[in-house]
Formats: C-alpha cells, structure tokens, sequence
C-alpha cells in the first residue's frame, strides 16, 4: 500500500511540476522576439528603459525557464542509475545558469521589485540563497559529498520552484482575499519561496532519520 501511495504521489508531482513548467514556457515566448510591453514588463515601464535592468529581465527569463526544465529530472533515481551521464550534464547546465546567469540577474531585479522595501528584501534575500545554496550543492559534488550534494540541489530547486508558487498562491489569494493586488504582490513575495523551503527541509529532515533508523 505504501509503494502505491508512493507512486500515486509521484506521478501527481510530476504531472503538476510538467503541467507548470508549460506554463511558464508560454509566459516565457510572450518575451520572443524581444518585446517591452507584455505581461509582467507592462507594470515595469519606467526600469524597462534602463539597460541594466533589460539586460538582467530578459537574461533572467531566458535562462530560469531552461534551469527550471533541467531540474526536472534531476531528483528522479531512475534517471540517475540508467543514464548517468544525462544526470551530470543537465547537472552542469543548471548549475552554470544559475551561478553566471539567473541569480545574478535576479538579484538585480530583486532590487528594484514592485511592492516597497518589503518584497525588494524578500528577492534579493531569494536570488543571494540560490546563488549560495547551488554553489555549495556544486562543492559537494566536487568532494563527492553526494548526500549533501543532494541535499542543497534540492534547496536550490525549491527557490527555482519559487516562480512557479508565486504565480499559484497569487491566483488563489486574488480569487479567495478582497486584499489590494499590491499587498498581495508582498505576501506572495515571501510565501512564493519561503514555502517551498520549509517543505524541503521537512523532507531532507525525515529522509536523514529514516537513514539513520
């Protein structure tokens, strides 16, 4: 009963984490070719025209959707017996990406996030994080640490997973809570991603006592 629950959990991960990822590959083309005046960009008029923060958008979103895409697999044991290899380079890519590309870019527009003081600390603290914990994810692998390697891959994933919580808790708070969209916009800002630490450290957490029973 249990492998069954198992699996039935699994695939239900799986087909939430495909089923979400689509979406944000269809808000990531509404930025292909480049355009100024979609989406999230129509309420960053005034940072759009600054180059800095072209520069760090659009880095951002072309290169967050393939971290996301490449993580995807990334926690599956099936995938890390059978084909080892595939595991080691989505591995380095995600990695690369993160530390040259995304987190830096993100950082930058951490900074000047929507929403005040509040929600600008809460995505610089998040783009600092991910940058952190996937640079000591990329050290364990090099020590050969695998259980922490692991471990901090898999903190690193639920940040990149914030993009994906931020979207559905703002969809389900603007249907169930009269809240202004701003206020909203700096509740989402932190739950999006603090959220998805607490469940992976719950996670990691039992995983290492059962190792140890």
């Amino acid at each position: 009963m249990k492998k069954v629950s198992n699996i039935v959990f699994k695939t239900c991960y799986y087909a939430l984490l495909v089923f979400s990822t689509y979406l944000m590959v269809l808000i990531t083309l509404q930025y292909i070719p480049l355009r100024y005046d979609v989406a999230f960009l129509n309420i960053k008029q005034q940072q759009i025209g600054n180059i800095h923060y072209k520069i760090a958008f659009f880095s951002h979103v072309y290169t967050s959707i393939f971290v996301l895409i490449a993580g995807i697999p990334q926690f599956s044991g099936y995938v890390r017996r059978k084909y080892a290899t595939v595991h080691k380079n989505l591995g380095k890519a995600y990695i690369l990406l993160i530390l040259l590309v995304a987190a830096p870019s993100g950082l930058i527009m951490g900074i000047e996030a929507n929403g005040g003081t509040s929600s600008k600390i809460s995505f610089v603290l998040q783009a600092i994080l991910w940058f952190v914990f996937t640079f000591i994810a990329y050290q364990k692998a090099k020590s050969k640490d695998w259980q922490q390697h692991k471990n901090f891959m898999l903190r690193s994933y639920a940040l990149t997973l914030g993009a994906i919580t931020l979207r559905w808790l703002k969809f389900a708070l603007a249907s169930t809570l009269a809240l202004p969209p701003m206020d909203i916009y700096r509740i989402i800002a932190w739950a999006g991603w603090l959220l998805n630490l607490i469940v992976i450290e719950l996670y990691i957490l039992k995983t290492n006592k059962c190792s140890l029973v």
